[in-house]
């Protein structure tokens, strides 16, 4: 090595900075349009070696000569610049390797990486080609450069870069080397611009200049910058034909799908160094290109799940890499635990792994199970205590096993009684159920109907009303032409009187539960007990502001009237309204001008409870009409039902909340809770009992929202599932890309190629695209909904699909405002302006028994984290309950999330199915595989595959059992997947729909 001191290095750049310039413009330019410029993320941090920390930008301006001859003067990290590996027009003139070396100063690292790089160098001179290689950084990177006389197309360079560093494992790198270009073409590329490389020069960090390599020696100063200056680019046509095709073996990931991995549980009063041996004690041991990459992936482990100190994680990394068949020098380890302990040292403390820290959340002891027959039976005992005894009581029994079934029992022993259930979907099932198995007379028993075109016959200005909350029967019903003979009305009152009534909880809410349920011997109410107990509506501010319009008008149009009256008997009436009306648009101003100031949630204080007045619905009907204003999705109408309850007060609670966007805006909006009222004597004391039937429900939560203590008649045993139940801990999002979903739900249904009559539930983006799977998966799921569309709570429906598998995919969070909502409604703590992510494991066991820890997140504060759960696990536990998996009927199911339910982790391996086996399952169900010549040609020639990529493809098919190999190059369709075949027809006549 000649030898330049950095001083002079520096000025010998500088002197020739128009030189390289120019040269640069001639053989390396792509595109003069954008570059690439480092900056300094603050000047005044240095950190230990005189680092400045740096990044980087795209800057899209003219690349000039003067900004080429700048960066060679280069004194900071601002004036240097990188080049894009890629034209415009989809060419390349050059391909560059990078062998990085980003663990510090390792020695060991810096020699695998120098030999690869002058052995590649050697390949390069052979072909034909004069390289550039350079050191980088000084501490063992390198820089590989190789110039074109024409541009070539960009796939091809690539093709030709991954060609040359086929080999990268057997110099025992840990990961394969950058190779510019990194795509297939710049439509591959997010902005349409590919990756910039930096130049040869000052390096953005220290004062560093590159040594060049001229196949003997390296060389620094004026020889190094020679060197470059003499280089030339050489004809594309020595590019061997091979590498231009060439296309690196995809690595088939067949690893576990899910953030669980198992570990042993620690056993008591076990040191921290056990606990850290015991971590590592199931890791595999690394091949010499993985050790690195392996360490470091133990050492964050370690960091974030165990409280050690620095000198106990090194030991224990120490202890793990001596059991490596190659250890690493013992730097290199301390190097890599000094990285791993600060990369995870601002977590340590909220991530802790300790007996104390994780949550048991087992699946119950199995030798606490009863049969389906020995469970109804307790019910049935407990059930049979409720008559003649008023009181408020629980029933948590889980979906399916028969609590409707001794509720309607019961049902049948009593003069009276009150069934309130979630929607109007089932009510006739269980009328139907209270005539036959409650034995009751058909006469007897009645639903409140749900207003349809059937039997309304102003159905469609009816749905109008109900976009802004009109209360119809007040605003419609008094005065409609055809009220006489009104079928809906008729059967509102046959209801009303009926012995044994069933309602919907809108029905139900507010005052209506104790009116209509004053006089029963009964009230039972199914699913969702808190929002039929403390029902709440939710406006934003904007929509309030809006709502003031059609007060205003409703103003007007009564004093209009009222001056053009002669009704003095009316005047008291029309006054008593009129105010009203103008209290309300007072308090709309006064919500909208706190709100405006308002930081964090404000609570609103609520006058002494008064009437409404009788014609409120029919003038604000008239506002509405009168102001023109829209309310497309019923955003008014929610403004509207805040307003009135406030100022009649009906509210129990009105909170102005303020909660953060995305982009950190406030958004704020008005909350308004109400108090349903429960049936009660003038001593307060309850008319009957009042049955909670709800498999979701927090005895805690409920206990809160009364005031009052409950009584759990749940039995204290379980039924065992007579159908198997798995969960995935896969964390599926509603933003999870579209593509990742389908491979998800093609594993699950590759994994269960006899199951033909599948059912999935998820989040709406995924269940709307089902339509786009291929047919041969597509024809399988026969029923799909999304979570909150109703049809993921329906009782029987799914059972009545034949369904012999349930899929529910996806975690169905809640956004942070929902969150803050559930808070207000529940009356939990929401002093905390906000609270933030964490992870959180909890201890589940596999189908086979083994312990398995899975990570999820929680909010940091409890009462967030206890909305949010209530909302979550009630969400997949009624969408899971669809399946009724206890009974024998039932059916079998898997949920994909990570939240906990108690269920056995399923311990198979996942494997995720890209598009291409969906095409090649389709392509042979259609064709079949009886061909004159091999499978593989017929892949090739139908999917525009290569050779290589057609061989694998058929190899996965193999592997997944879809084909079945009998004698060389001779394949057939297994037997499962032949079946699937007569199904794929019947999806063109039957396209499915969410």
């Amino acid at each position: 090595m000649n030898s330049a001191t950095p001083q002079s290095t520096m000025y010998v750049w500088l002197e020739h900075a128009d030189k390289l310039a120019s040269w640069t413009l001639r053989y390396l330019v792509n595109r003069t349009d954008v570059f690439g410029q480092y900056y300094h993320v603050n000047p005044d941090l240095v950190l230990p070696g005189g680092v400045i920390p740096v990044k980087q930008r795209t800057v899209r301006e003219e690349l000039t000569l003067d900004i080429l001859q700048q960066h060679f003067k280069a004194l900071s990290a601002e004036e240097v610049v990188g080049i894009y590996s890629i034209s415009p027009d989809d060419t390349c003139r050059w391909i560059e390797i990078d062998i990085d070396q980003h663990s510090g100063k390792n020695d060991e690292v810096g020699e695998r990486n120098l030999f690869a790089a002058r052995h590649w160098y050697s390949v390069l001179k052979e072909i034909g080609f004069e390289p550039l290689l350079w050191h980088s950084n000084g501490r063992g990177g390198f820089r590989l450069n190789v110039r074109f006389e024409t541009p070539i197309a960009c796939s091809e360079a690539n093709s030709f870069g991954l060609w040359l560093v086929r080999d990268w494992k057997e110099f025992g790198l840990p990961s394969i080397p950058e190779v510019f270009p990194k795509q297939r073409s710049v439509e591959d590329t997010k902005k349409k611009l590919g990756n910039f490389v930096r130049l040869p020069g000052r390096h953005p960090k220290r004062n560093f200049y590159p040594e060049v390599f001229d196949g003997l020696r390296w060389l620094r100063g004026e020889a190094a910058v020679n060197h470059i200056l003499q280089l030339t680019a050489q004809s594309s046509s020595l590019i061997p034909v091979e590498a231009l095709e060439y296309v690196p073996p995809k690595q088939k990931s067949v690893a576990r799908v899910g953030t669980g991995f198992l570990v042993p549980v620690a056993g008591e009063g076990e040191s921290l160094s056990g606990r850290a041996n015991a971590l590592m004690a199931g890791w595999r041991l690394p091949s010499v290109g993985d050790r690195n990459s392996t360490l470091f992936r133990a050492g964050c482990v370690l960091g974030e799940r165990l409280p050690l100190s620095r000198d106990e994680h090194l030991a224990a990394l120490r202890d793990f890499n001596a059991r490596f068949p190659e250890p690493l020098s013992d730097s290199e380890v301390s190097s890599i635990a000094t990285s791993s302990y600060n990369k995870t040292e601002s977590r340590r403390g909220l991530i802790v792994y300790s007996p104390a820290m994780v949550e048991e959340i087992l699946p119950l002891d199995p030798g606490g199970a009863v049969s389906l027959e020995q469970y109804r039976k307790l019910l049935a005992d407990k059930y049979g205590t409720l008559q003649g005894q008023p009181g408020i009581y629980l029933d948590t029994t889980q979906v399916g096993v028969g609590k409707t079934y001794q509720g309607v029992k019961l049902a049948g022993k009593l003069l009276s009684s009150l069934h309130v259930i979630p929607t109007h979907r089932t009510k006739d099932d269980l009328v139907k159920q209270l005539v036959q198995d409650g034995e009751l007379p058909s006469t007897e028993v009645a639903s409140f109907p749900e207003r349809t075109a059937d039997n309304c016959q102003r159905m469609d200005e009816v749905n109008r009303q109900y976009k802004y909350a009109i209360v119809v029967p007040s605003a419609l019903c008094s005065t409609c032409e055809y009220r006489t003979g009104c079928p809906h009305l008729a059967a509102r009152e046959l209801a009303e009187k009926a012995r044994h009534s069933v309602g919907t909880m809108a029905r139900m809410e507010n005052a209506s539960l104790a009116r209509i349920g004053a006089n029963k011997e009964l009230i039972r109410i199914d699913e969702d007990s808190i929002n039929l107990l403390r029902p709440k509506e939710k406006a934003s501010v904007q929509v309030v502001s809006r709502f003031l319009g059609a007060l205003e008008a409703a103003i007007s149009f009564v004093e209009r009237n009222r001056h053009a009256s002669h009704d003095r008997e009316g005047d008291s009436e029309t006054l008593t309204c009129l105010a009203f009306l103008r209290q309300m648009k007072r308090t709309g101003e006064k919500l909208v001008s706190n709100a405006t100031f308002a930081n964090a949630d404000m609570e609103v204080s609520i006058g002494c409870r008064v009437a409404a007045p009788k014609n409120l619905e029919f003038l604000l009907k008239k506002g509405f009409e009168l102001s023109g204003i829209e309310s497309k999705s019923g955003e008014l109408g929610r403004a509207k039902k805040v307003l009135v309850g406030l100022v009649s007060g009906e509210l129990q609670r009105c909170v102005i909340q303020v909660t953060k966007d995305c982009k950190e805006r406030s958004v704020k909006a008005v909350v308004g809770v109400w108090q349903t009222e429960l049936p009660r004597k003038a001593d307060c004391s309850f008319t009957a009992p009042i049955l909670f039937s709800d498999a979701t429900a927090d005895k805690e939560l409920l206990e809160t929202v009364l005031g009052l203590p409950i009584i759990d008649i749940t039995p204290k045993a379980f039924v065992a599932n007579q159908r198997r139940v798995f969960q995935v801990p896969l964390d599926v999002k509603r933003n999870t890309a579209k593509e990742q979903f389908f491979k998800i739900l093609r594993g699950l249904l590759v994994r269960f190629p006899d199951k033909k009559r599948v059912g999935v539930i998820g989040h709406r983006p995924h269940i709307e695209v089902l339509a786009e799977l291929g047919n041969a998966f597509r024809s399988r799921i026969v029923k799909s909904s999304y979570f909150g569309s109703g049809e993921d709570r329906a009782s029987n429906e799914w059972l009545d699909e034949k369904l012999d598998l349930l899929l529910v995919i996806g975690t169905p969070r809640i956004p942070v405002a929902d969150v803050r909502s559930r808070m207000i409604q529940l009356g939990l703590d929401s002093t905390a302006s906000e609270s933030t992510w964490k992870k959180r494991y909890w201890r589940g066991r596999t189908g086979s028994g083994e312990s398995i820890d899975i990570i999820t997140l929680r909010y940091s504060d409890p009462s967030w984290q206890r909305a949010y759960q209530y909302d979550v696990q009630s969400s997949l536990k009624q969408a899971l309950g669809r399946a009724r998996s206890a009974l024998p009927e039932g059916i079998d199911a898997i949920v994909v999330t990570c939240e906990p339910l108690s269920l056995p982790i399923w311990d198979e391996t996942l494997i995720e199915v890209p598009d291409r086996i969906d095409n090649a399952i389709e392509l042979l169900l259609g064709r079949g595989c009886s061909h004159g010549f091999p499978l593989w040609k017929l892949l090739a020639e139908e999917l525009a595959l290569k050779e290589r990529a057609a061989k694998d493809l058929l190899k996965e098919l193999c592997e997944l059992g879809v084909v079945v190999k009998l004698k060389r190059n001779k394949y057939e369709l297994s037997e499962v997947w032949r079946s699937v075949d007569s199904l794929t027809e019947l999806v063109v006549a039957a396209p499915l729909a969410p």
